[in-house]
């Protein structure tokens, strides 16, 4: 209750309060049963989410690794890769990309050599798992300079998917292909990959929240290419929607942080054509919902409330500005 409710620190006393009560836990220990290992390992996750939503990766890190020690010998080859996975992502976060290559190309090898084997209903989800994992291999050598390798991670990625049913998921992967693109100034060919996207997405939901997935990366696009309006256009739509299903009052986490995207790119474009009225208004809304999903000490509201500052700097609203610098 106190997590969903982003009071992480709460949710941090009371996650260690309950392993305490479990004791050491040790995989070889006999003092808990299997059903209290298990219950131990859900809790060190748990808590393990509740430090990274404050921004203490490190610890966060620590106690995932804890939890996948506590995986038994019976554990299957997709559990132990998921748990890997999400270290990855961990690491990621940290800022260690090296260490995160490492575990999203074990994850990856370990996926692999599964799904080659495995049938039936199953095979979804493994498949879901590699993706998640070449995602992770794609984004880690991006961060390492390492653009061929994560070229063909995102090939890899697509090819997944690319005779399937999944549209979603196949439009993630060319999204995230896209996005290398930009890196590449290979401009014309991200924004390609992006309008197939687009159109793949109206074709199977119409206006759903998914489409502010591809939508954000088009906008963003367009005001390289100094489309102003465009971008502005494919921005404010993705608003629309937003608010449409009424996403600021916590319908769920994930479309708080989407939205939260929107509006950052918003008052970003906003501030750089001197509209400092609509800049305003949507970097403010920005730090009350980031505030909502983080709490008011994560870095995350610190970034929100610093681009306040700068807009409102830009704006000559220089006491305000100073304040927000401050804080």
């Amino acid at each position: 209750n106190c997590a969903s409710q982003g009071r992480y620190g709460e949710a941090e006393k009371n996650y260690k309060a309950c392993l305490s009560e479990l004791g050491s836990g040790d995989s070889e220990s006999v003092s808990l049963t299997a059903s209290g290992l298990k219950l131990r390992r859900d809790m060190l996750l748990k808590l393990a989410h509740v430090l990274a939503a404050q921004g203490k990766y490190g610890p966060a890190v620590a106690h995932l690794q804890k939890a996948q020690a506590l995986l038994g010998k019976d554990a299957t080859v997709f559990e132990l890769a998921e748990g890997i996975s999400e270290i990855g992502q961990m690491q990621r976060y940290e800022g260690k990309s090296k260490d995160s290559l490492a575990s999203f190309t074990t994850a990856r090898d370990m996926l692999k050599a599964a799904l080659a084997k495995v049938k039936g209903a199953d095979r979804s989800a493994y498949t879901d798992a590699l993706s998640n994992s070449l995602m992770g291999v794609s984004v880690a050598c991006q961060e390492l300079g390492q653009n061929e390798a994560a070229e063909e991670a995102l090939k890899q990625n697509i090819a997944l998917y690319d005779q399937g049913a999944d549209t979603s998921a196949l439009c993630k992967a060319m999204e995230a292909l896209a996005k290398l693109r930009v890196r590449q100034d290979r401009l014309t060919e991200a924004e390609s990959l992006l309008t197939k996207s687009l159109d793949m997405r109206v074709a199977k939901g119409g206006e759903s929240f998914d489409l502010v997935e591809t939508l954000l990366p088009l906008s963003k696009l367009y005001f390289l290419q100094e489309k102003m309006d465009d971008g502005e256009a494919q921005l404010k739509r993705a608003l629309a929607i937003c608010n449409g299903l009424d996403a600021a009052k916590g319908t769920s986490r994930s479309a708080l942080m989407v939205l939260c995207n929107v509006l950052d790119t918003m008052s970003e474009h906003y501030m750089e054509m001197g509209a400092y009225k609509k800049a305003l208004s949507t970097a403010s809304r920005q730090v009350e919902l980031r505030q909502t999903l983080y709490g008011a000490d994560h870095p995350k509201v610190a970034d929100a409330v610093g681009r306040l500052a700068e807009i409102q700097y830009n704006a000559r609203e220089y006491d305000k500005s100073l304040a927000n610098y401050k804080k």
